[in-house]
């Protein structure tokens, strides 16, 4: 039975509109039925809303009542309340189409509504302008008191002037709410209609909610209304809220964001609180732009089922839409259903895309999964954020084995993403334990896992078809979801993953590979592919592949975008080497699920005719150089004079026959510049085995060769290479001074070798010193220096040099020098008195036997060259005489003192005249 919840306020309402249609109508109420028009200037049957609603409530209906409200007629400043019409029922409806008219009023905390439908039935409101002026409390419709079966279809619901919020706004209203407040929890609207309807605002205010829909508490009824395909935007906080509503309720749909918002409020696309209430429907949905670029938290879809277990029917939340970003708390979707009756989470794509420019600093997930009693199959689950701090769970929750159910997870694909790599990234935190990877995850939990990116037609546009290969035709049926957000009919057997059900499709319309009949084995060439989109749309990421013989696959990523209906021809970038004798198969097609694999692939064969294969270069008994890898990165080496034979292994035909009857062929060419230098030292000795032999020209130092021998079967002109890489290092030139010595001095000679390049020179010297019990007269210091022992002439110096890095590769050179003995001065002073010249007795020698000149200085007074020389000093006193000795231009010098002693003089006196008589001196 019908719940009546009348109050007060509308009774005494009732008993105005009663008395006024009294008056106005004479004694006459005939009930209505057929057309009608509103009209403001008076032509028409009505002059306003309240005059259509007063004649309504107090005649009521016969039949189907259509009223047009008469285009260019308004706009209607009223408020107008619809109640119970009499008569009203399934056939006998009432219809209201707006044209497009305008009914206007400014709410107020006492009179909030433009419209009202109050305990009325069957009234269906068209293409109507409804709007709210006020700037704080205001709702542009409300339904209450059991009003049923009541439609709001394509209109547009405008609050222009709102710059205050309060949680009383919203556009439309299902409760019993008083003017400021929607907390009432009783029964209010049933089978109702909310469809095909735009709301707008200030884009930063907009009412606390968009569509607020309340009922009883702990509520068994089925009687569930229906929110679809209406345009939620402007709003504060809530999208769509609802609270206990009737089992069977639907929000399917619509498309709910907030673009262009900057205000930092919490936001919620759907909210919907289930608590011991039966299951509802949330499909089709797009949430999107919810203030994004900002750092409050926000929720895409928010279900809360705890115990909701009332009703008959599941709750289904399928083919919606979540995309959205923020740098703060974001909850893709937020699923809690412990003890619910049953939650089903099917075919949803969560797409979490940062912003450009935006870092992510809050606790990041796009899916919250608490005690789901249900499946979670076929979602679509991605999130690329700039994540500099925080955590993300691509899902996050707790299983409802322990709470009265089960949680299934099938057939997901989940992608995470983190170009910054700050913060943590986890894959799931689920049921206790955090899986960090993706492996991680799939090892512990759910089944048929997917780890795919995914990209978009154009999510400006709304347009959520994949054009990301590798996620075509991944889903398995369920049932209760067989079309897609668009309505399109999904695959009965392989329908795609995500909310849209999408076709993507690439032909290989040729393989770019050609080639004479028949090749030689070790023949080389480029593959190529050309391809074609098929679909409307461009496509980035191409996976195309190609394999010989059904082989080792190739796969590479053709970049793109390639253009709808476009065509693009890839060569591969890994080039391949035939061997293989007979025919070889060559396939090139595209390496990606598409939904035509009929047109995806081309082929080509030839013939190889096997070439001479498996000869190398080993190493000989003589090798004067080093002998390496071979590598570019570790050549071999060797230089001028330093003689380095290669043993040629002969090649086989097949790995099962010996050796047959080859030509070869020696090419020298160095790395970087590609100058063929086989002149300058390369060539190839007959014998068995055969030999390369390398005596690289001075002119190469500091180069790196490759030399190759080219095989030529000679039997079917088929050749084959192979060969190593050599690297002539520069040598330094030897060259020192030095000069002849004499005996007791200290030989030095200076090193003037030179090196090209960057290594450095290594020296070692041998001073052959003529004493031949001396043994380690030798040295490995740059410049060489020797004291000398003895005598000698004709003393071979030696100096030895090599580059430092490669020193097995020495040159040297030597100088003759002489090392002369020095005199060995030696003589006596006779010191002499005035007048007698002092004299020298020279005994000075030389172990040689050379003659021995001589130069004395008697104190700068008096020079000699004799031997043995002599002279008297002017005048007494001491002086020094040097002698300074030389010998084949080796000198000696000796200083000694000498005395030119002062002679005495004769003087004395007498007293005493007489003989015989003392004399006194």
């Amino acid at each position: 039975m019908k719940k009546d919840y009348k109050r007060n306020w509308r009774f005494r309402f009732k008993t105005v509109v009663l008395v006024g249609s009294m008056l106005f109508a004479g004694s006459s109420f005939a009930q209505l039925s057929g057309s009608y028009t509103i009209d403001a200037g008076g032509s028409g049957d009505f002059t306003s809303f309240t005059a259509l609603a007063d004649t309504l409530t107090s005649d009521g209906v016969s039949g189907p009542v259509v009223v047009d409200v008469v285009a260019s007629s308004g706009p209607y400043s009223e408020w107008v309340v619809f109640e119970d019409a009499s008569g009203a029922s399934a056939t006998n409806t009432i219809t209201i189409n707006g044209n497009g008219e305008k009914i206007t009023y400014t709410g107020t905390s006492s009179r909030s509504q433009v419209i009202t439908f109050s305990d009325a039935d069957y009234y269906t409101v068209d293409n109507l302008v409804i709007e709210n002026t006020t700037t704080n409390y205001g709702r542009c419709v409300q339904i209450r008191d059991v009003s049923t079966y009541i439609t709001i279809n394509d209109c547009e619901l405008t609050m222009p002037n709102l710059t205050a919020i309060y949680t009383a706004s919203t556009y439309i209203l299902l409760g019993n709410g008083t003017n400021t407040s929607v907390y009432t929890y009783a029964n209010a609207a049933e089978y109702c209609v909310i469809s095909n309807n735009v709301t707008s605002a200030p884009v930063n205010y907009g009412p606390y909610w968009g569509i607020f829909s309340a009922d009883v508490n702990n509520n068994s009824d089925t009687k569930g209304n229906i929110i679809d395909n209406n345009e939620i935007k402007n709003f504060a906080y809530y999208g769509i809220r609802t609270y206990y509503v009737d089992a069977g309720s639907v929000i399917s749909n619509n498309n709910i964001h907030n673009t262009g918002a900057t205000t930092n409020y919490t936001q919620y696309g759907i909210y919907a609180y289930q608590y011991y209430s039966g299951g509802m429907t949330i499909t089709g949905n797009k949430i999107h732009d919810l203030r994004n670029g900002l750092t409050s938290t926000k929720y895409g879809l928010y279900y809360y089922g705890y115990y909701a277990v009332n009703g008959t029917s599941p709750a289904l939340i399928a083919n919606n839409v979540i995309d959205i970003s923020g740098g703060g708390t974001v909850y893709g979707m937020y699923i809690y259903g412990p003890y619910s009756e049953q939650v089903d989470v099917i075919n949803n794509t969560i797409n979490l895309m940062k912003e450009p420019g935006q870092n992510s600093t809050g606790t990041v997930y796009p899916m919250y999964a608490g005690y789901i009693n249900g499946t979670v199959q076929n979602n679509i689950i991605y999130c690329d954020f700039n994540k500099t701090a925080g955590n993300m769970y691509g899902i996050f929750g707790y299983d409802a084995g322990a709470l009265g159910g089960t949680s299934v997870f099938i057939n997901n694909d989940i992608h995470l993403e983190d170009v910054t790599g700050g913060g943590n990234v986890n894959y799931a935190d689920y049921a206790g334990p955090t899986y960090a990877t993706f492996d991680d995850m799939t090892g512990a939990f759910g089944t048929d896992w997917y780890n795919e990116p995914v990209s978009f037609v154009n999510r400006s546009s709304g347009d959520y078809r994949i054009t990301k290969f590798g996620l075509c035709n991944l889903g398995v049926p369920f049932t209760g979801v067989t079309t897609d957000i668009e309505g399109i009919t999904r695959s009965i057997t392989t329908p795609d993953i995500g909310a849209t059900e999408f076709d993507l499709d690439f032909s290989g319309s040729s393989i770019d590979f050609i080639t004479n009949a028949t090749e030689c084995g070790n023949f080389s060439k480029e593959i190529g592919i050309t391809i074609k989109n098929e679909n409307t749309f461009p496509v980035s990421d191409i996976p195309v592949a190609y394999e010989i013989n059904g082989g080792t696959i190739v796969s590479e990523i053709v970049p793109g975008p390639i253009a709808g209906g476009a065509s693009y021809s890839y060569t591969f970038a890994n080039v391949p080497t035939f061997n293989t004798s007979g025919t070889n198969l060559v396939e090139a097609y595209l390496d990606g699920n598409d939904d035509n694999p009929g047109n995806n692939s081309n082929s080509y064969s030839f013939i190889i005719e096997s070439s001479p294969a498996g000869g190398d270069l080993f190493l000989s008994t003589q090798f004067d150089g080093y002998f390496n890898s071979g590598s570019l990165g570790d050549p071999d080496a060797t230089v001028k004079t330093y003689v380095s034979v290669y043993d040629i292994s002969r090649p086989t035909k097949f790995s099962t026959s010996g050796p047959g009857p080859y030509s070869y062929v020696v090419t020298a060419t160095t790395v970087g510049g590609g100058a063929d230098v086989t002149s300058q030292g390369f060539g190839i000795l007959g014998g068995s085995p055969e030999k390369l032999t390398i005596n690289p020209e001075i002119s190469l130092a500091g180069e790196t060769i490759w030399m190759e021998i080219e095989v030529t079967d000679i039997g079917t002109g088929c050749d084959s290479a192979f060969g190593r890489y050599l690297y002539v290092p520069h040598t330094p030139v030897p060259s020192f001074d030095a000069t002849d010595i004499c005996l007791g001095d200290i030989a030095q000679f200076k090193n003037t070798s030179t090196l090209g390049g960057v290594n450095y020179i290594i020296t070692d010297w041998d001073f052959n010193d003529p004493n031949a019990a001396i043994t380690d007269d030798n040295s490995d210091i740059l410049n060489g220096f020797w004291e000398y022992s003895t005598y000698g002439s004709g003393v071979v110096v030696e100096m030895t040099v090599a580059n430092g890095v490669y020193p097995k590769f020495e040159y040297g050179t030597s100088h003759t020098i002489n090392v002369t003995p020095k005199p060995e001065i030696d003589f006596k002073v006779l010191n002499a008195c005035e007048g007698t010249p002092v004299s020298i007795i020279n005994s000075t020698t030389i172990s040689n036997g050379d003659l021995i000149t001589y130069s004395w200085d008697f104190g700068g007074e008096y020079t000699s060259t004799s031997s043995n020389p002599s002279y008297t000093f002017a005048t007494p006193g001491q002086r020094k005489i040097t002698l300074n000795a030389s010998a084949s231009g080796c000198d000696a010098s000796l200083t000694k003192n000498a005395y030119q002693f002062e002679m005495p003089i004769a003087d004395f006196s007498s007293v005493g005249s007489c003989n015989f008589v003392d004399v006194e001196f």
